[in-house]
């Protein structure tokens, strides 16, 4: 549960490529967009040299779900057609 503060769509969730610890959502205010960066080492322990814009980030992982989500659904339709075309082969 959170409380308070704010919530970034990818957090605890989002890993460093480096060195494979959690990223943390952190606001910019001056541009009014936010960004996801490994913790410095002194911070929580990851290496603090990995970050990547927020938006563009929730972009990519948006588009990789729905893309998989998309692919589910083709198939269970496809699944579906067969199933309706062997029992009316049957008949």
């Amino acid at each position: 549960m959170h409380i308070g503060g704010r919530k970034y769509l990818l957090s605890g969730i989002v890993r460093c490529g480096s060195c494979g610890a959690l990223m943390q959502g952190n606001a910019n205010t001056k541009w009014g967009t936010f960004s996801y960066a490994c913790k410095l080492p002194t911070a929580g322990g990851g290496c603090g040299r990995v970050s990547i814009t927020g938006p563009r980030l929730n972009e990519m992982i948006t588009g990789l779900v729905s893309g998989y989500l998309a692919d589910v659904e083709v198939q269970r339709t496809a699944t579906r057609n067969r199933a309706r075309t062997r029992a009316s082969e049957s008949r």
